[in-house]
């Protein structure tokens, strides 16, 4: 990128490239140390590395600024260098409690650091600048990224199969649930079949003991309605009543058809006796009582 820059965009600044390329490797940091968290499954092999790869996420913001505003390469160097150390020993850490992707990891890491060393040896004066440690972080990159490229592949080519083979289990267990909730509805459907033959059975003789209900309260509204007739053959009628009161009116409304209640009227002479009686009960025992006050 460097080159490209210094020949394409700003020909002949390559004190300007250069410190673009500075900020690049620092833009890099926290992809890369995501990258190796997730990767390297941190949060379960090693709580501690996890904790320094977020720290140099976290780090690389303010990392930049003050680059921006120093316009510090050497700031930058120390940032991956740092960085460097971290990738690698996390690497490791993750190899021992057993992640399978780690040995991988550590080549690449060692390529990359090997890389980063040079680019800092050269920017602190220890190696001398030339085309070798000028593109020595890109050979390091290049390099860590073929390494990474296998156990890339095979993770994807693992999670692919585990995802199959998750499917084909899901579509057992749904053909098994299936099967088991066939043979529950069957059985369901067989027991719902025979409480509805119980209960046809028990409705067909409802409606019998319904039919006989209706016809004794038929049989026995007839007899109150009889027993009202009866009754209002005893009571004063409504004519004889105009006759001897020019202003009147009454009001006889039974509770259960038939009343204990009476109305009584008979001329005396030149007398009118008008009874009205409240009488005890109501219904055919009121009625007999009626009669029994009337008498």
């Amino acid at each position: 990128s460097n080159g490209f820059v210094t020949k394409y965009v700003f020909p002949g600044s390559w004190e300007l490239t250069y410190f673009l390329g500075e900020i690049f490797m620092i833009l890099i940091i926290a992809p890369a140390s995501l990258f190796a968290i997730i990767f390297l499954e941190l949060k379960q092999h090693s709580k501690f590395m996890y904790k320094v790869l977020m720290v140099h996420c976290y780090l690389s913001i303010p990392i930049m600024i003050m680059m921006l505003f120093t316009q510090s390469s050497t700031l930058a160097s120390v940032a991956i260098g740092a960085l460097s150390i971290s990738l690698m020993a996390s690497g490791i850490v993750a190899w021992f409690k057993g992640n399978i992707y780690a040995k991988y990891y550590v080549a690449a890491c060692f390529f990359y650091l090997l890389g980063g060393f040079c680019v800092l040896g050269r920017n602190m004066g220890w190696l001398p600048s030339n085309f070798f440690t000028n593109i020595s972080g890109e050979i390091g990159s290049a390099i860590e990224v073929c390494l990474l490229a296998f156990p890339l592949v095979h993770k994807f080519k693992m999670l692919k199969e585990e995802k199959q083979a998750l499917i084909k289990t899901h579509v057992s267990f749904m053909g098994n649930q299936n099967k088991v909730l066939e043979s529950q509805v069957e059985t369901r459907t067989i027991d719902l079949n025979n409480a509805v033959d119980e209960l046809k059975l028990i409705v067909g003789e409802l409606h019998e003991k319904q039919l006989i209900i209706e016809k004794k309260n038929q049989d026995i509204t007839s007899s109150i309605n009889y027993a009202l007739h009866i009754q209002q053959a005893i009571l004063p009628n409504y004519s004889m009543l105009k006759e001897a009161f020019s202003d009147f009116f009454m009001f006889y409304k039974p509770k259960d058809i038939v009343s204990g209640d009476f109305l009584f009227f008979e001329l005396v002479g030149d007398k009118k006796i008008l009874v009205v009686a409240d009488c005890t009960g109501h219904g055919v025992p009121g009625a007999f009582m009626s009669m029994i006050g009337h008498n």
